[in-house]
């Protein structure tokens, strides 16, 4: 029997997807699934976390000075998926975060002097605690970290809406993707694990005997064999640098997804790809992308006439907006570490639950959620063996299921195209995200760890990215995803690498399979299935 304040929507195969609301009032409104960061359900850990996190999440933006981010201010989690509700931010709010950055000198100098150190400190801390604190206070740390990645993400989005404000006087309806290819080309965290590897495989180019290993071996055994050989120091010293570095990243955003550390088959399998291929330099790329976007710019500007004053404001808004990738992807880039920090300290309580036959695996503790954690830490006669096994039954059946993308105040208006409509037409839409047209065969990556089948010359089809998969863009003629926007990582790094993107197409991984034929239009927004 289902509660007065239960809503009962459909997911896409029919089946009840039940929303528990906390009052009367949340059904007023519309309640959107955020697939571009969370395509599928959070274990129940994961999905407390956010509702646990939300006091350090004000305190990080009460730090700063400025009003909670609109999707922070109210979210649901209806069986592990995430849900906003989007909120018109005020001029005067507006106001609040246009001062914060401007004492801190623009948004560049609001990460890296008020953000960055902060998220910084708190992740040290979350893998240097021992036992004493509470798991509450390890979500109260991750959450401050988290959060204050989103204290800059308000900073540079203002800055863009300035940005394309001032453009659509005179470019209209391409002003809001010409003021994100504007903006394309800046050294970031993300960019840099990537030169890394490509640097570390560039190693192994200069040795026959490191080449023929890494040709002749999988990425799973690539490490031991190279441990035999007398040329293999230096290559192994260098991964070894860059897993301590960048290897704390989880995949996905969320605590329960793995890290390079524990799966470093993806990266090598990137340095097979650049040891086998001529891959150019990560930082080259990204520096033919800016000589680009100068060159843009330098158009831009040219079309805005002879008015002196309005090209000297088109001028300072672009200078203004031009570190956004820069800190957008930094900030991505920690976010990540966080949920990996987040990790390092839940797996050391997770053994603990294993030690005292609570737990089967260390990584079932991700079925629990914070407090409950404690409880059987404290009780370690108790056995947390049949919840785990519950939620898991629970989180396994909400894998299968796509929920619906509104809920709440729902009209036909914000329901999706159907599959049959666009299945017929062999033609996907979604949203065009980085410009360019290609045709090649495509290649359906459901998660990370299927990194080593994607070939050299395909198209990467996936529900969503992060940051780590960066390593297959080097390889990819092109990149559709289900999820997303322009502004989504995928699109980002799509912009970055100068290849074509589409996204937004909702059900591109289920009608696309290996090996089709399919054109890419990243600027009409199309996936045409050739074959």
């Amino acid at each position: 029997m289902t509660s007065p304040l239960t809503t009962i929507y459909e997911c896409s195969d029919g089946a009840d997807f039940p929303v528990d609301w906390a009052n009367p009032e949340q059904r007023d409104h519309r309640w959107s699934w955020d697939s571009s960061h969370w395509p599928n359900p959070l274990k129940p850990f994961d999905a407390a976390v956010w509702l646990l996190s939300e006091v350090s999440c004000k305190q990080a933006h009460s730090d700063a000075g400025i009003p909670l981010h609109p999707i922070l201010r109210d979210f649901l989690v209806p069986n592990g998926f995430l849900h906003w509700r989007r909120v018109i931010q005020s001029d005067e709010e507006n106001s609040q975060i246009q001062q914060f950055t401007d004492r801190m000198g623009g948004i560049l100098g609001a990460w890296e002097q008020f953000c960055q150190p902060r998220t910084e400190e708190r992740c040290t801390w979350l893998r240097e605690s021992g036992d004493e604190p509470s798991t509450p206070d390890l979500v109260a740390a991750y959450g401050y970290a988290f959060h204050m990645t989103m204290v800059s993400l308000q900073t540079i989005m203002l800055s863009r809406q300035l940005l394309i404000d001032f453009l659509v006087a005179d470019f209209g309806e391409e002003s809001e993707i010409l003021a994100t290819e504007l903006t394309a080309g800046g050294v970031n965290e993300t960019l840099m694990a990537d030169q890394a590897l490509w640097e570390i495989a560039q190693i192994a180019r200069r040795s026959e005997p490191l080449t023929s290993i890494i040709i002749e071996n999988e990425p799973e055994k690539m490490i031991g064999a190279i441990s035999d050989t007398d040329d293999g120091t230096q290559f192994l010293t260098a991964f070894e640098e860059y897993i301590q570095y960048y290897g704390l990243r989880t995949s996905q955003w969320e605590s329960a997804a793995p890290t390079f550390r524990e799966q470093p088959e993806a990266p090598l399998g990137f340095i097979k790809h650049a040891v086998m291929n001529d891959v150019p330099a990560p930082l080259e790329v990204q520096q033919n992308v800016a000589n680009e976007m100068d060159k843009l710019a330098v158009d831009v500007e040219t079309k805005l006439g002879s008015d002196d004053e309005k090209r000297a404001r088109f001028r300072e808004l672009l200078a203004a907006t031009k570190p956004w990738v820069t800190v957008r992807e930094n900030r991505a880039f920690w976010q990540l570490l966080s949920y990996g920090s987040l990790r390092v300290a839940m797996l050391r309580r997770g053994q603990r639950l294993v030690d005292a036959d609570a737990i089967d695996q260390v990584e079932d503790i991700f079925f629990l959620e914070p407090e409950e954690v404690d409880r059987y830490l404290a009780n370690t006669a108790d056995s947390a063996k049949a919840l785990v096994e519950q939620r898991r039954q629970e989180w396994e059946f909400w894998s299968t299921k796509t929920p619906p993308e509104f809920v709440g105040q729902v009209d036909e208006s914000t329901q999706p195209e159907s599959e049959g409509d666009v299945a017929s037409e062999k033609v996907l839409r979604g949203i065009g995200a980085s410009r360019g047209v290609v045709t090649a065969r495509a290649r359906v990556i459901m998660d990370l760890a299927e990194a080593a089948n994607f070939q050299s010359g395909e198209i990467l089809v996936c529900v969503t990215t992060a940051p780590p998969w960066t390593i297959l863009f080097t390889k990819a003629v092109a990149v559709v995803i289900d999820a997303g926007g322009v502004l989504s990582h995928a699109s980002i790094a799509s912009r970055e690498y100068g290849i074509p993107c589409v996204a937004a197409t909702g059900n591109g991984t289920s009608l696309i399979k290996d090996g089709m034929l399919i054109t890419v239009d990243g600027a009409e927004g199309t996936v045409t299935i050739e074959d």
